[in-house]
């Protein structure tokens, strides 16, 4: 095994533009893991070095002998995917990358290696903030230490987001998931210690700085800037949650308790694991509000798409999230216990198929209860049997004469279906229409429409039904009952048609089709047609309505009379 520039860019071979960087590989690996790889790191390099440095300053950050990044094969590894790095003074800075040949998933290699220099360049840039005459409280005693192996992490998820927008994962097992995973979830943050392992310890605080930075908001400057340093005697005061005092000027005994009680709220062990790809779960996400196409349920038929429970989050998802529900009546609408809400979500929508009843049943209301984080909603459907899924069909007549009085004897009357639209699929609907009370003439009785051509005599009672079937097999029915009514006195009649007409009666629609004002358009030839129309319609009105008042004030003078 020996380590190679082959095929390697720079002059010489492997250095960076500054050379501020010089790459090599492992004779051992691929091609795509050795070469290829390399070369793609090697043109960002510096770019990526200068936004860390926008970060933390590093003003004795300068090796004599460059950065030597060495990339090697997995077989000298046995943690996950990582890197390490060494060098101070006149020592040379050696960074040591180990992906070898690993799969990596949901995102290029190749930012999964940026993203490990940024972790080790990140120390590097710690330690030499630390040196004598500077003041920087990320790193430890003999390294790091778990405060800025944590805080090397975050800096990697903020390069990704940065850098790689719409990465969904680091491409290796995240360290937070150590802690969250394992029970007992206890305290890590509040003891410093030099621990850079991959361990619960290291995911603790790194998921204690994602909650600072994505449930607080802090910004990575602001929590860098509030590091806290250890006062000597008491070596607590430069632990983590004296950062989030920092921060927050809430006290640094709340921190790790305001913390934990959040994760356990939204993610509680037993609905675990969570795997925190990103490794964070923040922000947290809560019930928001539950909805359905339609809160009237039955089974066998269906009245349009089919029946589910809405159910939508304040905010997405940053992990697979565990929401409980349950059902007042699992016999009549079960729900499962569970629904799995995968990131990045909002909302998911929950099936809610009716188990068949026997003839017996007529009706309940039955409960849906979604529960997440301390919150419940609920929402209630009414269960019915498949012939009452419909509200019942509203049966109205209509007569030609306008100002008629429905439902005198002798009058033609047609029968419709005033609310045909809760059918929400109205193809090849079939029609059953029927008289009950008396005979008498009528038209077709399977269309949309009842024709009956005379009513009988007043006094009559009579039940108009109708029954709507789709080609689902979802049927409505309607009745409309009404007593035949006898003509009015023929003053009386006139008095009322008047009535009729002065009010339907209207001033001439000062607005050109597509609606505008007439004011505010020059006129075409369409728009004085349409006017003129209207003209035409309205004189009509009025000379009806002219000859109506003619024959009123000719009854009353008759009436005046005597005669």
């Amino acid at each position: 095994m020996a380590f190679t520039t082959s095929g390697l860019s720079g002059s010489p071979a492997g250095y960076t533009s500054t050379g501020q960087f010089r790459f090599d590989y492992e004779d051992t690996l691929s091609a795509a893991r050795g070469k290829d790889l390399v070369t793609a790191v090697m043109p960002f390099a510096e770019a990526d070095l200068r936004w860390l440095k926008s970060f933390l300053s590093g003003q004795y950050f300068n090796p004599l002998n460059g950065l030597n990044v060495h990339f090697h094969q997995r077989t000298q590894r046995t943690d996950p995917l990582g890197a390490t790095w060494q060098g101070l003074g006149l020592v040379p800075f050696n960074i040591e990358v180990w992906l070898g040949e690993v799969p990596i998933l949901g995102i290029a290699p190749a930012a999964v290696a940026r993203m490990l220099l940024i972790n080790e360049i990140s120390e590097m840039l710690m330690r030499d903030s630390n040196l004598p005459g500077t003041s920087n409280p990320w790193f430890g005693h003999l390294n790091e230490g778990n405060k800025g192996e944590a805080l090397s992490r975050v800096f990697g998820i903020e390069f990704l987001r940065t850098h790689v927008p719409g990465t969904t994962t680091t491409g290796f097992t995240s360290v937070s998931s150590v802690w969250l995973d394992s029970p007992p979830r206890d305290d890590k943050i509040s003891t410093n210690s030099d621990d850079i392992g991959f361990d619960a310890t290291n995911g603790c605080g790194t998921l204690f700085l994602m909650f600072l930075h994505d449930e607080l908001g802090f910004s990575l400057d602001q929590i860098i800037a509030n590091g806290a340093t250890e006062t000597p005697g008491f070596p607590s005061s430069g632990t983590l949650p004296f950062v989030f005092q920092s921060l927050t000027g809430q006290p640094a005994s709340d921190a790790f308790m305001q913390f934990v009680d959040l994760v356990n709220l939204h993610y509680p062990l037993a609905d675990g694991p969570y795997g925190a790809p990103m490794d964070t779960v923040f922000p947290v996400t809560d019930l928001a509000r539950l909805d359905t196409e339609s809160p009237r349920l039955t089974w066998g038929v269906s009245n349009g798409p089919p029946s589910r429970l809405h159910v939508v989050m304040s905010k997405p998802t940053v992990v697979p999230t565990t929401v409980h529900l349950s059902s007042s009546d699992p016999g009549v609408l079960p729900v499962p216990a569970t629904f799995l809400v995968f990131p990045p979500s909002d909302a998911f929508a929950v099936p809610l198929p009716v188990t068949p009843q026997p003839a017996a049943f007529v009706g309940e209301v039955v409960t849906l209860t979604v529960t997440y984080a301390g919150r419940t909603l609920t929402y209630d459907f009414t269960v019915v049997r498949p012939e009452d899924l419909l509200p019942p069909l509203e049966i109205v007549a209509h007569s030609d004469d306008l100002c008629g009085r429905l439902f005198e004897e002798q009058q033609a009357l047609t029968f419709r279906i005033d609310n045909i639209a809760v059918f929400r699929d109205r193809n090849k609907l079939t029609y059953a229409w029927s008289v009950k009370g008396a005979a008498v003439a009528t038209g077709p009785i399977d269309q949309p429409v009842l024709e009956i051509l005379s009513l009988p005599p007043a006094g009559t009672a009579l039940t108009i039904s109708v029954g709507v079937t789709n080609e689902d097999g979802l049927t409505g029915h309607g009745t409309l009952d009404f007593t035949v009514l006898a003509p009015l006195a023929p003053l009386e009649e006139l008095v009322r048609r008047v009535r009729c007409k002065m009010a339907t009666a209207v001033d001439i629609n000062r607005y050109i089709p597509p609606w505008v004002p007439i004011e505010e358009q020059r006129p075409t030839v369409e728009s004085i047609i349409e006017v003129r129309k209207q003209l035409r319609a309205e004189r009509a009105k009025v000379t009806d309505l002219d000859k109506e008042l003619h024959q009123l004030e000719i009854a009353i003078q008759a009436q005046e009379r005597g005669e």
